[in-house]
């Protein structure tokens, strides 16, 4: 029987704590994972890097320099098939400006359970 490979994400989270544990429990769930602490720096990360190798964007939606949604327009024709998670812990008045509130965007609102998010993110990938 042939062995799947590990799915790849890139977490893009501006806070530290919260993408080094997210990073973390990805990681022990079996998932490769890349972290960039911006929008900027997940959007140089696929320009430098193997584009090919990236299943699904989790980004936090609201950070300085780049929102998560800035970015991922911009990456969306460099990954076409990439599945993208936008987080937050904003409310949706503050939400709907940056885009991420339409009906086929997958959003997880923070806090959120780990074992929720791994779930979630498995869904999304299968």
């Amino acid at each position: 029987m042939e062995q799947q490979k590990a799915k790849t994400i890139l977490l893009v989270e501006d806070e530290d704590n919260l993408r080094e544990l997210v990073a973390s429990v990805l990681s022990e769930s079996g998932f490769n994972v890349i972290t960039a602490r911006n929008g900027r720096e997940g959007l140089q990360t696929v320009q430098e890097g193997n584009l090919n190798e990236i299943d699904l964007i989790l980004t936090d939606v609201i950070m300085p320099q780049m929102s998560g949604k800035q970015m991922v327009d911009l990456l969306k024709p460099m990954l076409p098939g990439t599945k993208i998670v936008f987080m937050s812990g904003y409310t949706d008045d503050a939400l709907a400006p940056h885009g991420v509130l339409e009906p086929d965007i997958e959003l997880i609102e923070k806090p959120f359970l780990v074992k929720n998010l791994v779930g979630r993110i498995r869904e999304i990938l299968s």
